[in-house]
């Protein structure tokens, strides 16, 4: 069985990740912290949705910032962005992130 996950970065996506949900897909809405206006746009933008997670990154921030996303949105969380090493994944699990999201392949099988 394949399973697609939809994945996009932008505000103006809730309304395609919204569409993809309803066609029984799992959707993860991505979000980039770059500055306070953008945690603002995010935090405005999860309010009401049913997303199957959400991404924060880069991942310094994420850590910081989940517990206001987690006061707003019920569902997984992830971390992303910058994790390449098996410490930086230990502090997301510390923080209450679900998993992270990482391109370094030596680090995908990191299970503790």
């Amino acid at each position: 069985m394949f399973c697609a996950t939809f994945i996009f970065q932008t505000r103006s996506s809730v309304s395609k990740l919204n569409q993809m949900q309803h066609m029984g897909l799992e959707t993860i809405f991505r979000i980039s912290l770059i500055d306070s206006h953008s945690v603002e746009m995010a935090l405005r933008s999860l309010k009401g949705v049913n997303f199957t997670a959400v991404e924060l990154r880069p991942y310094s921030h994420a850590v910081e910032f989940l517990p206001m996303f987690k006061e707003i949105f019920t569902g997984k969380f992830f971390a992303g962005g910058f994790i390449n090493s098996e410490e930086r994944i230990k502090i997301c699990q510390k923080a209450g992130f679900d998993g992270v999201m990482t391109s370094t392949k030596k680090l995908w099988s990191y299970i503790e």
